[in-house]
């Protein structure tokens, strides 16, 4: 039973790691895109300027280009990061609602036994109580025998005491 919740909850975590994986993957792939058609947009830009001004470099646009690879790794991260929140967060949810299963089923469990504890109480109490019946109807065979079918075989010492019986 405790193995149960811990397999899936390793399953659900490795389930939450291959998800970030696939999503993180996908996310770096198109920042790849992103990063060589910017690079082509620069090289573009670039070779325009150089054609329109071919003897002035410009060292904003490729300092342009850097800061927009830097953006690019920044937002990198940060999605990186989103990704890790996400994953913990969610991580997070299933451990709750895996401890708030636990404890219903350990307050089941609690029900479970003390129902069972009380009918057994009940048929222990019925057992005793048919027990005593058994006995006082073997008393009362037993004195019905002595006394009144073979009264001279009886010795007077036996072991029963008649129960209050109205004569």
């Amino acid at each position: 039973m405790g193995q149960a919740p811990a397999h899936k909850l390793l399953s659900s975590s490795k389930a939450i790691r291959m998800s970030a994986k696939k999503v993180l993957t996908r996310a770096l792939s198109q920042d790849k895109e992103d990063n060589h058609s910017a690079a082509d947009d620069l090289e573009s830009r670039k070779s325009y300027q150089d054609q329109r001004n071919v003897s002035h470099a410009s060292p904003v646009n490729t300092d342009r280009g850097e800061d927009g690879l830097a953006m690019d790794v920044t937002g990198t991260q940060l999605l990186e990061k989103d990704i890790e929140n996400l994953a913990r967060d969610n991580f997070q949810d299933q451990m709750k609602r895996e401890l708030a299963y636990r404890e219903e089923m350990v307050q089941q469990l609690q029900i479970v036994r003390d129902t069972l504890c009380n009918e057994l109480d009940q048929e222990r109490k019925a057992r005793y109580a048919i027990q005593q019946k058994l006995k006082e109807a073997h008393d009362a065979l037993h004195h019905f025998s002595c006394k009144m079918l073979t009264p001279r075989h009886c010795t007077g010492n036996c072991s029963f005491k008649p129960p209050l019986l109205p004569q």
